[in-house]
Order: structure tokens, then C-alpha cells, then sequence
């Protein structure tokens, strides 16, 4: 900024005044895709189930770090909290339950700007994991090959997949 002045004797000065305006944590971290998941029955424990990302539009890392956690079904789910990875901590069985829906909150890292309360800003997501049985996998896929007893897919669109 340009600040300019001038007496009554029109004598002037003029000099710069550098203004930076900075970022403050106004921007709630949101949800880049809506996912869904699934899982194999029979899988074991660690299994990748998907992968959430969450995107926070402040300009600064000081302010956009976003980190992961799982509201609820902890007891069936892990989140890593820096990549959004999601793995299972237990080995399903369809026939028992077939859907989770599993709330996802992404946290910034610093305090709001928004809300005066101290806390980062927090989104949440919800997000709906089933578990499928390789009968189902065979159909999804329009899949025809079974063999011995660990399922071999062959599928019609040049995928293979191999369960253990």
C-alpha cells in the first residue's frame, strides 16, 4: 500500500507500507469422493477395505494437515489416520451381517477461526461397507472359474483376482 501525504505547503512524502494478509483456519476439511466398500467374507484381519480422502481449502499447512478417524464400528474397522486407509480388525461373515455403515470425521490441524472454542475444524462422512461372498464376487465380475479350495476368478473383463 501507497501512503501519501502533503502539507499546506504542498511539501510531500510518500512511502510503502507492505500489508500481508494471512490465512486463518476458516475452511472445514471435506470429503473429495463418496465411496462405498467392500470386503470378502472369510478375509483376514488387516484387510484393505478402501481408501477416503478428505481435502481441507485453507492455503497454509499450518491449517490444512488433515487427519483421519472412524466415529463408530471401531470394533470392526481401523483407519490409518494420516492416509485414510481402511482395514478390517476382525474376519467377516456375510451370513452374520452384511452392511456397515461406518462414519468417517476428518480433523484439520489447527484451532477454528470458524468457532471459538479452540478445537480444529472437524468433517464428517458416512460411509457404507458390505461384506460379499466370493459366490457374489463370481457374479459381480461375470466370473466362471472356481478351482480347488481357494477361489481363482477368471474374469470376462482381463481381471484376475486371487483370494487366499
Amino acid at each position: 500500500m501507497c501512503v501519501c501525504f502533503q502539507n499546506k505547503y504542498n511539501l510531500a512524502a510518500e512511502t510503502t507500507i507492505p500489508i500481508r494478509v494471512e490465512d486463518v483456519n476458516d475452511n472445514i476439511p471435506g470429503f473429495a469422493e463418496v465411496l462405498s466398500g467392500s470386503v470378502l467374507e472369510n478375509e483376514p484381519v488387516g484387510t484393505p477395505v478402501m481408501q477416503v480422502r478428505a481435502i481441507d481449502a485453507d492455503a497454509t499447512p499450518s491449517h490444512n494437515q488433515v487427519t483421519y478417524e472412524l466415529d463408530d464400528n471401531n470394533e470392526y474397522f481401523a483407519i490409518d489416520r494420516y492416509t485414510g486407509n481402511i482395514t478390517t480388525k476382525v474376519v467377516f461373515d456375510r451370513e452374520q451381517r452384511d452392511i456397515y455403515n461406518v462414519k468417517v470425521s476428518a480433523t484439520d490441524n489447527s484451532p477454528s477461526a470458524l468457532y471459538k472454542n479452540g478445537l480444529p475444524n472437524k468433517g464428517t462422512y458416512p460411509e457404507l461397507i458390505s461384506t460379499i461372498s466370493g459366490e457374489e464376487l463370481l457374479k459381480l465380475f461375470s466370473c466362471s472359474v472356481v478351482i480347488g479350495l481357494f477361489p481363482l476368478f477368471s474374469c470376462r473383463r482381463n481381471l484376475t483376482l486371487v483370494t487366499s
